[in-house]
C-alpha cells in the first residue's frame, strides 16, 4: 500500500517534468540548427540562450552568470565563443 502511494505520488511531478522536457527540446532544436547554420556561415561568435528544466546545469545558467559551460557550447559548434541571451533565435 505504501508502494503504491508513493508511485501515485510521484505520477503528478513526473508528467509535468515529461512536459518541461518536451517543450526544451524542441527549443533546444531550434537553438541548435540556428548555431550550426551560423557555424557553417562562418560566424565565431553567437549568442546562445539557457534552456534550463529539471535544475540541469546550463551555459549562462543563473541569468548569465554561470559561464564556464559555454566553452564547452562554442567548442562543439566550432564557434570562438557564445554570448548569453535571454531571447532564443
Amino acid at each position: 500500500m505504501v508502494c503504491a502511494a508513493a508511485v501515485l505520488g510521484l505520477a503528478a511531478p513526473l508528467y509535468q517534468l515529461g512536459h518541461d522536457m518536451r517543450v526544451r527540446a524542441q527549443k533546444w532544436d531550434r537553438q541548435d540548427q540556428y548555431l550550426r547554420a551560423g557555424a557553417a556561415k562562418g560566424a565565431k561568435v553567437l549568442p546562445y540562450t539557457p534552456l534550463s528544466v529539471g535544475g540541469m546545469l546550463e551555459p549562462f545558467g543563473g541569468q548569465g552568470r554561470n559561464v564556464w559551460p559555454a566553452g564547452c557550447v562554442a567548442d562543439y559548434y566550432h564557434l570562438d565563443r557564445v554570448t548569453y541571451s535571454n531571447r532564443l533565435p
